[in-house]
């Protein structure tokens, strides 16, 4: 099965380089960084060799394939490169800290309700 999303990750690049700070209210982020993010979850992807009904092969090529464009497309892709990177490091360590914040209570006392030390022994002996 042939889809599309490979020529979406071609415009997602050339998007990138041209214009990166236009801003996905998909993602609450900016599309420079939503698209490194997802091209490095699809190289993450095959190198892990995770299988299923995507090719993620196909969406590093089209990504990979889109970043002429967007060179030609734009005089300043240096520049517009730089800045998605920066945005993408930002937007990671942002969604990291309000993770933390947001778990570090909660989940420890969730897990405590949930789970005692004899569900845990169960669970790994599968008994």
């Amino acid at each position: 099965m042939l889809g599309a999303s490979a020529a979406i990750f071609s415009v997602a690049s050339a998007v990138m380089l041209i214009t990166p700070l236009t801003f996905s209210i998909i993602f609450l982020a900016p599309v420079g960084a939503v698209a490194l993010l997802y091209f490095l979850y699809n190289v993450a992807a095959v190198y892990y060799g995770i299988s299923g009904n995507v090719a993620y092969i196909s969406h590093i090529i089209g990504f990979t394939l889109g970043i002429p464009f967007g060179i030609s497309w734009s005089k300043k892709w240096k520049r517009n490169l730089g800045l998605s990177i920066i945005l993408l490091l930002v937007y990671s360590i942002d969604l990291d800290n309000l993770q933390t914040y947001h778990s570090s209570d909660t989940v420890a006392v969730s897990a405590k309700k949930i789970w005692n030390s004899n569900d845990i022994v169960e669970l790994i002996s599968c008994k």
